[in-house]
Order: C-alpha cells, then structure tokens, then sequence
C-alpha cells in the first residue's frame, strides 16, 4: 500500500489531469491538493520524497505534472524537494516540473542547472497556482 499524506490507495488518474504534488508542510500540501482538485485534477499528494517515488513508480506514465516544494533545511533535513529531483533527473523524466521555493529564482535554477522546469516563488495564491499549472499543461503534446 502506498503510504500517501491522506493514508489512502490513490486512484489512477485520467489522461492529462494527473499531478503529483510533494511538499513535506501538510497544512500547504492539504491547500494545494484542495485547489487543484477543485479545478478537475486528480492529486496524487506526498509529504516525504519515499512517498513521491512510490507514486511516480506506481503512476509516473499517468501523470501530466510534478510540483515540488524546495524544502527549507531549517525545518527538514534533510528536505524531500532535493532528493526527489535528483531521482526524477536520475530517471530521466520528460513530465513537466514545478519548482516551488521560498528562495530567489536564481538560486533555484544555480542548484539545479541541468533541469527544465518552471519555478513558483512562495508565497503564492490559488490563482497563481492554477494558471501557472494551466499554462504549463497548455504547452505539452497531448496524446490521443
């Protein structure tokens, strides 16, 4: 059994509506979760970087989009953002992935140089959120 944030067996989601979101603040991962389900997605939440590699094992081909949180090493350490994206660069992973951080932008792209993704700095709204998550979704190929 996976052991997600909400202790339950996640269902598969639909083609393109599919986001697994890592953030190890339960209170911000419950936000987040509530704000994209309410627009249509399915969320696949996590709050340790061993429950977002368990939902990428189980569900990776199904997922249009990853968010994770930097983590602050003041209040985790070590935090789980880090060592999820090295395992999802080690995979060699084409699904799109937001970067949300509390640090500057440069900081983020300087640790993580290699990397393709889109970055979201804290703090932030549901409406930021949404079209940041809509714009990135807009801008992949779409299977039929």
């Amino acid at each position: 059994m996976i052991a997600a944030a909400y202790d339950l067996e996640p269902e598969p989601p639909p083609p393109g509506k599919g986001i697994l979101v890592l953030d190890e603040d339960r209170t911000v991962l419950r936000a987040m979760t509530r704000v994209l389900e309410k627009a249509g997605y399915t969320v696949l939440p996590a709050a340790r970087c061993d429950e977002a590699l368990e939902l990428w094992a189980a569900f990776g081909s199904l997922l249009s989009l990853v968010i994770t949180d930097l983590g602050d090493p003041d209040l985790h350490d070590p935090p789980a953002g880090p060592a999820f994206i090295a395992q999802f660069l080690r995979a060699g992973v084409a699904t799109p992935l937001l970067v949300i951080a509390a640090a500057p932008e440069h900081t983020v792209l300087r640790t993580f140089p290699a990397l393709a993704v889109d970055f979201l700095a804290k703090p932030f709204n549901h409406k930021t959120l949404l079209h940041r998550v809509r714009a990135m979704l807009t801008l992949q190929p779409t299977e039929n």
